[in-house]
């Protein structure tokens, strides 16, 4: 028989929070490698946020807005700064 796995500990929200930031996930977004424009969203109806959302510093002073999560990835990629997208593209603004 293999070992069992050590206990694990419990974590309470404020150990959640202080290790992950205060982030839940909202939505899903799927998309074809061949198609650009095919792309599904899961759950649907559910809400929106800024992709890369999560990986912003608490401390930082600037940020990047994209249009795509491509854009933002690359960016942060070329330059090290925070960077986000918009949650629906250029569609996303009024």
């Amino acid at each position: 028989h293999p070992a069992a796995p050590p206990p694990r500990e419990e974590l309470t929200a404020e150990d959640v929070e202080a290790l992950y930031g205060p982030y839940i996930t909202r939505r899903i977004k799927v998309r074809s490698t061949t198609q650009k424009s095919w792309q599904r969203l899961d759950p649907p109806g559910g809400g929106f946020g800024l992709f890369g959302w999560h990986t912003v510093p608490h401390d930082a002073t600037e940020l990047i807005l994209t249009e795509g999560e491509f854009d933002a990835m690359a960016v942060y990629q070329a330059t090290g700064r925070p960077a986000v997208s918009l949650p629906n593209g250029c569609r996303s603004l009024p």
